[in-house]
């Protein structure tokens, strides 16, 4: 009964927000709906939008009415004055009341608009608070009276701005200061006359259809950094059955949900049942498809794919299954042919709705696509296995056009493991596509191209989830696709946190998939749990020694050293990016317990690790590469030997005891042909890199199949374990860290190191 309440009010709320102010909608008989007014204009009782004057964005509700978003409006000029003519979907119109102070109250449908006793967060309340009294600069940046934040870093007190934030396509508090840009706070207010929201003229009847996209989730089934789990994919799981509804009354037809690949490497939870955990999920979810991501390739594609061309089948204690969620892919090919085993597109029978309940069937092609991300990827399960990305957006084009002439489906949907504005503007002006959805770059993206075409991405790690609502129209029983609605991205983390600290989440997760997730925890709980040893230094992630500016840290230093007794070498290097989890020492505390779980959060991917035999001079070929653009992203991290540089320049190696063995030309007797050992992911070895500015490649590429290389492999997660247990065992469980920098910048005016 619970879950039938919410999924009516989350209906209504759809229902109400679809037509409100929308492009076209409530507009007088001049076509204005609202003219600009200076804030002193504007007296109690009188309703009004908040613009952003950067983006032409109104402040608008989210769909359940409790935070900002944004709408899009059109504005005019008169010969006399300055005007709306449309305001987008769910356009919050305010009344300001006096708060006393020189200050105001904005009031809304949905309550107060409040700034976070921290100056974190902007959201309505029910009732004002000190966070809700509101004054302005010169009229036209928003000031919150009430409340004070410190800029990070600063000691002086800032006020707490209003600000629009482009790339998210939200609102946000901001505590600005003097180098602030403050066209992003610049706000202009629009009186909306007897206008009230909801009183609108439909031009036209509108059937609407519900997309929900993931993407990146990178294993995050639920964030377990803390004491208490917070469910992430339980809530977006609730979201998506608050419209499709619960069982046994589920209609998947009334949604579609997608996601955009990079599924299943990144957690402990995914990694330790080998994926089963995130195929659980999904299947349990009802995704109608998902892509392939970079990382899909980490274990091997066939992990990630059945041959039947789904998601993997799945078998975690209770939880067992077959997926049949197809895996979507039209530009991947393998020497030199398609892949098979996959679609390039698939149809998705759908249920549109109107705001009364009328039905519509429509037809949804969904096609997908993979930017090229072949270099991120490990050589020998990717271009050394064969594959390959085509980039060919005509065809994508070409594919739409012929899905929908056809009468195969009536709208189209790129989803693509890449960028989704570069694919949107890639499509072109003219373009079939009606809806492109991305990924791979973890930023939350809500925009449209200067054609119109509509782009969204989501936050990786379910940070957020894409949701827009495609709108179809009508004509002698065919459903004709009109425009996309209330595309907006929709927190998950944040949301879910305040959720479990406020002990709210009952109603807003799905219990299907809290079971799962307690379940999979439990299953691994033993094996993560177990000790490995202990620190006494924090690791962080970038905590950069100042003298190495920004290219040691002790976290970095600790993963190298690692690799470097991995491999019986001298020396270790590792890609920054293959370490994904510092730690730190509580408060009170003098020591830190590391466990697996550690292990596997810090190297979630598993590469493997291999060795090299080369010269010292050759290994300042490769320090040379490591300080160039493209070799700072390889070669991030060092144990074992010292560099000196300034800029891209080396100018001095010394061994890790601090013995400088070459200074600005100059080799030290026998050290130049002198042999080392240096041990590093695959990942860094078998990337081939060359750095556009400096002309250098990675060397350690080129020495692949030559006799440098050595006959050694073993996976991170295996050999950290087995180096970390046995130096625990040798000193009372304690794990040294090396705490001094392994990059040194020299300045202009140093001395040479001393030989």
């Amino acid at each position: 009964m619970k879950k039938m309440i919410f999924l009516l009010v989350w209906m209504l709320l759809l229902a109400v927000m679809i037509p409100a102010a929308a492009e076209g909608y409530g507009t007088g008989p001049d076509g204005i709906i609202a003219e600009k007014a200076e804030w002193t204009q504007l007296p109690e009782g009188d309703r009004f939008y908040i613009v952003n004057r950067a983006g032409d964005k109104a402040i608008s509700l989210n769909q359940k009415k409790t935070r900002l978003d944004e709408a899009a409006v059109t504005t005019a000029q008169t010969e006399t004055r300055q005007v709306l003519t449309a305001a987008g979907e769910g356009a919050a119109l305010f009344e300001k009341t006096d708060a006393g102070d020189g200050s105001a109250y904005l009031k809304s449908e949905s309550g107060y608009l409040t700034i976070s006793e921290d100056g974190r967060s902007l959201f309505y309340t029910a009732t004002p608070g000190a966070g809700s009294k509101w004054r302005t600069e010169n009229g036209e940046i928003l000031i919150n009276a009430g409340v004070q934040a410190n800029i990070e870093s600063r000691e002086q007190p800032a006020q707490v701005y209003i600000e629009y934030y482009p790339y998210g396509s939200f609102f946000t508090a901001y505590a600005a200061d003097e180098t602030t840009d403050r066209t992003m706070l610049t706000v202009d207010f629009y009186r909306a006359g007897n206008s009230l929201p909801g009183e609108t003229v439909p031009e036209e009847k509108l059937y609407s259809l519900p997309v929900f996209e993931t993407s990146d989730l990178h294993g995050m089934l639920a964030d377990t950094s803390g004491e208490a789990p917070l469910y992430l994919l339980a809530y977006i799981s609730d979201k998506v059955k608050d419209i499709r509804g619960y069982e046994p009354d589920t209609r998947k037809e009334l949604a579609v949900l997608l996601d955009g690949g990079d599924i299943y490497q990144g957690t402990t939870i995914s990694s330790v049942t080998n994926g089963h955990a995130l195929s659980a999920a999904m299947d349990l979810m009802g995704y109608d498809a998902v892509t392939v991501g970079n990382h899909e390739f980490d274990w091997g594609l066939e992990m990630a794919v059945d041959p039947d061309g789904t998601m993997p089948d799945y078998s975690v204690r209770q939880f067992v299954g077959k997926n049949k969620i197809p895996v979507v892919i039209s530009n991947l090919y393998r020497n030199g042919e398609k892949v098979t085993g996959v679609q390039d597109y698939v149809i998705l029978e759908k249920t549109a709705r109107d705001p009364a309940g009328d039905e519509m069937p429509v037809r949804i092609g969904v096609i997908a696509t993979a930017d090229t991300y072949g270099e991120t990827v490990l050589y020998e399960k990717f271009a050394g296995a064969g594959y390959s990305i085509v980039l060919d957006y005509e065809a994508v084009n070409a594919l739409a056009e012929t899905l929908e002439a056809g009468g195969q489906c009536d709208a189209t949907i790129l989803l693509v493991h890449g960028d989704a504005e570069y694919a949107a503007k890639s499509l072109g002006d003219d373009s079939a596509v009606d809806l492109v959805l991305g990924g791979h770059t973890h930023n939350y993206v809500n925009w449209k191209t200067p054609g119109g075409l509509t782009f969204m991405a989501p936050a990786g790690n379910a940070g957020s989830f894409a949701y827009c609502e495609m709108a179809f129209e009508k004509e002698t029983d065919r459903p004709v696709f009109r425009k996309i609605l209330n595309n907006r991205n929709m927190f998950v983390k944040q949301t879910v946190r305040e959720l479990t600290e406020q002990g709210l989440t009952a109603a807003e997760m799905d219990p299907e998939m809290i079971m799962l997730t307690d379940t999979v925890i439990a299953a691994v709980q033993d094996v993560l749990g177990a000790e490995v040893g202990y620190i006494t230094e924090n690791v962080r992630r970038y905590d950069y020694f100042p003298e190495s500016r920004e290219r040691s840290t002790a976290l970095g230093n600790w993963a190298a050293s690692i690799t470097a007794r991995m491999g019986g070498a001298e020396i270790g290097m590792i890609n920054g990016s293959g370490i994904r989890a510092g730690f730190e020492i509580p408060e009170g505390q003098d020591a830190r317990t590391i466990t697996l779980a550690d292990i596997y959060q810090m190297f979630p991917f598993d590469n493997a690790v291999c060795a090299f035999e080369i010269t010292y001079e050759e290994l300042k070929k490769a320090l040379e590469y490591s300080l160039t653009h493209k070799g700072h992203y390889l070669i991030t991290e060092i144990s074992g030997v010292i560099c000196y540089y300034r800029n891209q320049d080396l100018l001095a190696i010394a061994t890790g005891d601090g013995n400088v063995i070459y200074d600005r030309g100059a080799w030290k007797d026998g050290w130049r042909e002198k042999k080392v050992r240096v041990a590093m992911p695959d990942f860094l070895a078998t990337a081939q890199r060359v750095d556009s500015e400096t002309g250098l490649c990675n060397p350690f590429w080129e020495w692949q199949n030559t006799s440098r290389r050595l006959e050694f492999r073993e996976t991170q997660i295996e050999g950290t374990i087995r180096v970390l247990t046995a130096e625990a065992a040798e000193n009372d469980g304690h794990l040294a860290i090396d705490a001094t920098p392994h990059y040194i910048y020299e300045g202009p005016e140093a001395e040479p190191a001393a030989p």
